[in-house]
């Protein structure tokens, strides 16, 4: 049967939760089904293949909840709170308690990766319950914190995806994935996994789960056959139960620490925009996601960054564009292309939704899309971080291969010693400056000139944030020769670089975020 998808905040009206009720098209449910989250990176990542999960549920006839625990995703609170480990366990507990209002019955449990855990310690009690790659707090800690050090070089209070205090670590470490007691279980796990002592369990072997939540590269594989295996179980493992009509309380607006969030659709690119709780607002940010990543921005900085726009006066859009997040159906076999046309148009669209003096911004390929923006609406400001892309054409391997990984940026030794490479290098070195822009405008090579140009030649005023990986793409690609030919014009609008000494390409880095959510909310102060 066909199905809806509804957002909603629910809980407690000062500090709301964020959600996504599923539910089939009539309204008419069997049952109803909780979906707890990972956390960090993994929550973010999960997301489409839960969605997916969801959508197929609730064609079969149940109400499905999809929801972002206290200080994570799009719900209220901060994150890096010592009591964090408590606010997840309490947003389960509430999660839980929204589903049984719809009068469908106590709902089963879908619990992924440490969400087992937070599951387990909320003293639920379903019907069934599914163990998905299930994890105990200690082992989940310990692996982001040392993937953290790797990846990042960031310090014990972040991990990837997020912010962590050092006493919740604590208490999470003491929660086991195993404590989640229900009539009927389902372990569902990868193989070689660590066993989880549920009772009487029956046993599912996931294949794909590293490419479904520890993906090497911008690309998240949704594990198609375990979804379709898991909900077949559920199916199965729920009592049967006379189908009743549910009328959810749908909550599209919510006022909390100063400011009101509103969840909005724009042409089909699902948003969250950040308005001062009293008044209109003096400026508006849009801020574009990247690559498989969701609105909310890299460890959430994108979220917080909107709320103390908010809280400065101003407005904020976040969004997904279509095919990515919560934007656009999940299809089997699904690649999210990382610079789809649609999302150009949906850039645009949240700009043109935006009043008064506009600043665009966007990491990576967000920082592209943030590009087209400004130069399609003549932003008055734009800030671009560790651009990868810097020209308007998109090669044709990127175009027509959804699944091309630029990288950060062409430092395979494979591409540096062939002869393309050599070839680009000499080019580099040797051809007059003003050659090697032609290339760039011909989508040859990436020239930053080539994309900076236009933005600033239409009166937008460019903050290039730049991690080293990034300088050094930058300095690589001739960018200071670019950045002196653009003053020697005196467009209408300027062009600076900021270097950070420190910090990642993905932004997850505290460093990185600081220094963005500096540039941008100096100019969100401007009167």
């Amino acid at each position: 049967m066909p199905s809806t998808e509804i957002r909603t905040y629910f809980g407690a009206e000062t500090a709301p939760l964020y959600g996504a009720l599923h539910l089939p098209a009539s309204r008419s449910v069997r049952g109803a089904v909780l979906i707890v989250p990972p956390l960090a990176k993994e929550q973010h990542d999960a997301l489409r293949g839960l969605r997916r999960l969801a959508g197929v549920l609730a064609e079969d006839g149940f109400a499905v909840l999809r929801f972002d625990y206290a200080g994570t995703g799009d719900s209220a609170g901060d994150a890096g709170r010592a009591d964090a480990v408590q606010m997840w366990i309490d947003s389960v507990r509430t999660a839980d308690a929204y589903l049984r209002a719809l009068g469908a019955g106590a709902p089963a449990v879908v619990a992924v990766r440490a969400g087992s855990a937070l599951a387990g310690a909320a003293g639920l009690t379903p019907p069934a319950a599914v163990l998905w790659d299930p994890i105990g707090g200690r082992a989940f800690a310990r692996s982001r914190a040392a993937l953290a050090r790797m990846a990042v070089g960031a310090g014990p209070g972040t991990w990837i995806g997020l912010d962590v205090h050092a006493d919740a670590v604590a208490e999470l470490s003491r929660l086991s994935a195993d404590a989640l007691a229900a009539p009927r279980t389902l372990v569902a796990a990868r193989p070689g996994a660590e066993p989880v002592r549920a009772a009487d369990a029956d046993h599912l072997t996931v294949d794909g789960m590293p490419d479904f939540l520890e993906a090497g590269t911008h690309l998240v594989r949704i594990p198609d056959p375990a979804v379709a295996d898991i909900a077949a179980w559920l199916s199965d493992a729920l009592p049967d139960r006379t189908p009743v009509t549910v009328d959810p309380v749908i909550r599209t607006r919510a006022r909390f620490g100063g400011v009101e969030e509103r969840l909005e659709d724009l042409g089909g690119a699902t948003a969250v925009r950040t308005l001062p709780a009293e008044g209109a607002p003096a400026r508006s940010v849009v801020l574009c996601a990247t690559a498989n990543d969701t609105r909310h921005g890299p460890n959430r900085a994108w979220v917080a960054l909107a709320r103390e726009i908010g809280a400065l006066g101003g407005e904020a859009v976040r969004f997904d564009r279509r095919g990515a997040g919560e934007s656009g159906p999940v299809t089997v076999g699904e690649v999210v292309p990382l610079f789809p046309e649609s999302g150009i148009d949906d850039v645009v669209a949240a700009a043109h939704s935006c009043a008064g003096p506009l600043l665009t911004a966007g990491l990576c390929s967000g920082s592209w899309f943030a590009a087209h923006a400004a130069r399609a609406v003549r932003a008055d400001a734009t800030v671009l971080v560790n651009s990868v892309l810097y020209s308007w054409r998109l090669k044709a391997a990127v175009a027509e291969d959804p699944g091309q990984d630029l990288g950060t940026p062409r430092s395979d030794p494979a591409f540096t010693q062939s002869a393309r490479g050599r070839l680009k290098h000499l080019l580099r070195r040797r051809l007059p400056y003003p050659g090697w822009r032609c290339l760039g405008r011909r989508g040859v090579t990436q020239v930053p000139e080539v994309l900076l140009r236009p933005v600033v030649d239409g009166g937008t005023d460019t903050v290039l944030v730049l991690s080293p990986p990034d300088a050094g793409w930058f300095d690589d690609q001739r960018g200071p020769e670019g950045m002196a030919a653009l003053a020697r014009r005196r467009s209408a609008g300027t062009a600076r670089t900021v270097r950070i000494p420190t910090g990642d390409h993905p932004g997850h880095h505290p460093e990185v975020r600081r220094v963005v959510a500096t540039a941008i909310l100096d100019w969100c102060r401007q009167r």
